[in-house]
């Protein structure tokens, strides 16, 4: 009888287990569930609109590939701190204006600024990115402010991998949840990139999505551009060299983010890493101060406004708390499974083109990445090089995202001809297995070129065609094309 009695109550007991575990694993569903779903968008202000033609008259030189006007969104949203709490952050969402259209999404990160306001929720300049981007690919725009910068308190953590990532990608949540709110579709195309800083945001970004969040958003084009991915390496040694540096404020902005974000940089007083003259360096961070400004107070040659001890061992030893931390954000060792394409300028004596270099060949000697690697220019410096990055990244986001109008509304049949090379610059060629007749039309539907086509390689001469994107029907299916003559 005892064995009996004791038998049911090791039954019981199981009984009570099975039910405690069934009650643990519904309790972290829902939480998995209530995270995914909760609400990330806090405001929304409607603080610009363009029509395509103000944007024409605006830049006439981009007027053969801008398609639509656009609405702009000053937004706020939640996203965790650097003390695992939540903050409010702030970000720009540009819109096109046509709302009978399925957009792609597209994140922006921007570049290092110091000023609070200097950000693209203040429609800065390089807030425009996500007007002209918008206005051409015909893509929503995200543009996180970033914390620290715009609406959020405190000093930005400065190249910091894991606050990039997730202010960037709750922007993208809350840029989902306005579209809901306006009836905005989207498709599942996600398109990002970033240049300087934002390049290194626009890895830390897709290594986020990639890693952990791949239920929510599909990468179908990566667009990283002249940013510090191999901070611990190349940038170090280029940056804190015996030779003159353009942008000196880097370093101390580095230094006093990490200090914050690091604890054991906290061995190391303000008076031991800087000399003395720059001591007092850290008031001028507080957001109020350009860039320029804080450049002007900073000697050419960085490594003078470091205390020198301090200065030998941050570069002779690799286990230095500095090197560590630059080590914790360095962004070139890990497996894409997105598409990715480096943009680099051969004259960047800011970000070295060997960040790019060195994540493009070891990222591409994994298997299953895709990679790939483009020099905009073998000359052009770190400002230079922004706008003709700029200008290709769009050009390639056309080439891959579905436009809406109507005539596109075929190209989602399949193809029933081939053309090359896209983009293209004077000559394409068009492969077919039959006769039909060929039409190319400007985007805004004008027939630009009308001929018969056989079945087989036919050369169609485009010289007489301005740059911009274009049209080309044949039979019944359309697809698009680019003319780049950079």
């Amino acid at each position: 009888m005892l064995n009996h009695f004791k038998h049911l109550i090791l039954m019981e007991d199981k009984v009570i287990m099975i039910k405690i575990i069934r009650k643990f694993y519904f309790g972290i569903l829902m939480l998995i569930t209530l995270n995914i779903s909760a609400q990330t968008l806090t405001s929304d202000t409607l603080i610009k609109s363009f029509s395509r033609s103000e944007l024409i008259q605006s830049q006439p030189l981009l007027s053969t590939m801008i398609q639509y006007g656009v609405k702009v969104y000053k937004i706020t949203y939640q996203t965790p701190n650097i003390y695992d709490g939540e903050s409010e952050a702030s970000g720009l969402v540009v819109i096109p204006s046509n709302n009978h259209c399925s957009w792609s999404l597209m994140s922006y990160q921007h570049g290092t600024v110091t000023h609070k306001d200097n950000v693209p929720s203040r429609y800065n300049d390089e807030a425009q990115v996500g007007t002209f981007g918008a206005a051409i690919v015909g893509s929503v725009v995200a543009l996180p402010d970033y914390l620290g910068l715009g609406d959020s308190d405190g000093l930005h953590p400065y190249i910091h991998s894991k606050t990039e990532a997730s202010a960037s990608l709750d922007m993208l949540r809350a840029t989902r949840e306005l579209c809901n709110k306006y009836d905005i579709n989207l498709n599942d195309d996600v398109f990002i990139f970033g240049y300087s800083q934002g390049g290194h945001a626009t890895l830390a970004l897709q290594k986020l999505i990639e890693n952990n969040h791949s239920e929510e958003f599909t990468i179908k084009y990566s667009i990283p551009m002249s940013g510090p991915y191999d901070l611990s390496g190349v940038q170090k040694e280029s940056s804190l060299g015996m030779n003159e540096y353009s942008a000196p404020f880097y370093i101390p902005y580095i230094l006093l983010s990490y200090r914050t974000l690091y604890p054991y940089l906290n061995i190391y007083s303000l008076d031991e890493m800087f000399a003395s003259p720059y001591r007092s360096i850290a008031d001028y961070f507080n957001g109020q101060y350009r860039a320029d400004q804080i450049n002007a107070l900073l000697p050419n040659i960085p490594n003078k406004m470091l205390n020198s001890d301090f200065y030998e061992s941050v570069m002779s030893n690799s286990k230095h708390p500095l090197s560590l931390a630059l080590a914790e954000n360095d962004l070139t060792d890990w497996a894409p499974s997105s598409p990715i394409h480096f943009y680099y300028c051969g004259g960047d004596k800011l970000v070295s083109p060997l960040n790019s270099k060195i994540a493009y060949q070891k990222m591409s000697a994994l298997d299953g990445t895709q990679v790939n690697i483009t020099e905009i220019h073998p000359t052009l410096d770190h400002q230079e090089c922004f706008i003709p990055s700029f200008v290709k990244a769009l050009q390639t986001f056309i080439s891959k995202t579905t436009t809406c109008n109507l005539l596109l509304n075929e190209i989602k049949n399949k193809p029933t001809f081939r053309i090359s090379p896209n983009p293209v610059k004077d000559n394409l060629y068009i492969t077919s297995d039959k006769q039909n007749t060929m039409k190319i039309y400007a985007i805004d539907g004008q027939l630009l070129l009308i001929k018969s086509i056989g079945p087989s390689r036919n050369r169609i001469d485009v010289s007489m065609l301005n740059a911009g994107i274009y049209l080309i029907k044949f039979g019944e299916s359309t697809q698009k094309f680019i003319i780049d003559r950079q």
